[in-house]
């Protein structure tokens, strides 16, 4: 356990600047979008039951309605493959310049011991 925590140090040292810029951009990004989504979504389900708008007495009766179920799992897919995407990339992001600075290294190794010994 002390090397994935002694590793995890290490990625997040070389790579903090680049993950948090990506996170802050990803996340301008993909939450005005999937608000937007979420909106439309909102407006196609209330057109399919017939509503103009909702009120306490009628919510009821829209969250019965087949196509708000329809419409607010579809959304809520969305929502989850978006998180996914976003801590996955994130993820790639910075351990993958830890690993890429790590091979770095390994090569310039192996050029220091292929001069020494050629």
């Amino acid at each position: 356990m002390g090397t994935l925590t002694k590793d995890t140090f290490k990625i997040l040292k070389y790579n903090q600047r680049n993950g948090f810029i990506f996170t802050l951009l990803f996340r301008l990004i993909t939450t005005p979008l999937y608000l937007l989504a979420l909106n439309a979504g909102l407006k196609f389900a209330l057109k399919m039951a017939d509503y103009s708008y909702l009120t306490v007495s009628n919510i009821g009766l829209f969250l019965i309605k087949p196509w708000t179920a329809v419409t607010i799992a579809a959304l809520m897919i969305l929502g989850i493959i978006v998180l996914l995407l976003g801590n996955g990339l994130s993820d790639y992001i910075v351990s993958g310049g830890f690993l890429f600075q790590k091979a770095e290294f390994v090569a310039d190794t192996g050029r220091r011991l292929i001069k020494t010994s050629g």
